[in-house]
């Protein structure tokens, strides 16, 4: 298992994904790197990684989004995650602002929080509707065997707009990094009101949901899209 790539160890079990982030192992957008390097350059214990993941109940496994079909991805990836997404955005918005009216002269990591978080939701709502309105067509289109590449791909093979689509992942992933390091990953100081704490679990819960996301789109439904450039 050590030498096996994070990105393919979260894909035969979803739930690894927990273990990987408390130890601060990035399974989406660097999922592609080997456990064992990784271990090396966090100087964390291969050995204790491997045993979490070996003691996690066998039985009672979650979902298997590797051998779900493409359209079953696709629908589950825009009826939840995109949804959360849109539906989350709002709130966290006013929180942010809230927050930062507030607090902003005494804790000023929190002015820049709201305008990081005010980046990422533009980012995201533009990166959702052109996977809805043009890639996920685009995919499903592909499963029919009777289509004509020269019809539906003006822009080259499906790995193009693929791309594009990681490199935002990965615009996006940076952002709610620099998030979490303004915001001590997530902890507000103690004299914090409940709209400030509010907010710090709001955004460490929509970054668990992105990551799993994103992990989702590039390590599964993305690599399985490119096959059909072959």
């Amino acid at each position: 298992m050590k030498e096996k790539k994070i990105a393919d160890i979260v894909t035969a079990d979803i739930r690894t994904a927990s273990i990987f982030k408390r130890h601060g192992i990035d399974f989406c957008c660097g999922g592609g790197k080997i456990l064992s390097d990784v271990c090396k350059d966090k100087k964390l214990k291969v050995s204790k990684i491997t045993n979490e993941i070996e003691k996690l109940n066998s039985n009672s496994k979650e979902k298997n989004y590797d051998k779900m079909s493409i359209n079953a991805l696709i629908n589950h990836i825009i009826k939840t995650h995109h949804k959360y997404v849109k539906e989350t955005i709002p709130t966290i918005k006013d929180f942010a602002k809230k927050v930062s009216k507030v607090h902003g002269k005494n804790y000023p990591e929190t002015n820049l929080i709201y305008h990081l978080f005010l980046r990422l939701s533009d980012e995201l709502l533009d990166h959702m509707k052109k996977e809805e309105e043009i890639l996920f067509p685009k995919i499903k289109i592909l499963l029919d065997k009777t289509y004509s590449k020269s019809v539906f791909f003006s822009y080259g093979t499906i790995s193009n707009p693929i791309k594009m689509m990681e490199m935002e992942h990965e615009s996006a992933g940076k952002i709610l990094k620099e998030i979490a390091e303004l915001s001590n990953n997530y902890i507000p100081p103690p004299s914090a009101c409940n709209t400030y704490r509010a907010l710090y679990n709001s955004l460490k819960e929509f970054q668990d949901d992105l990551h799993i996301h994103i992990h989702l789109e590039n390590n599964i439904l993305f690599p399985k899209a490119m096959k059909f450039d072959d």
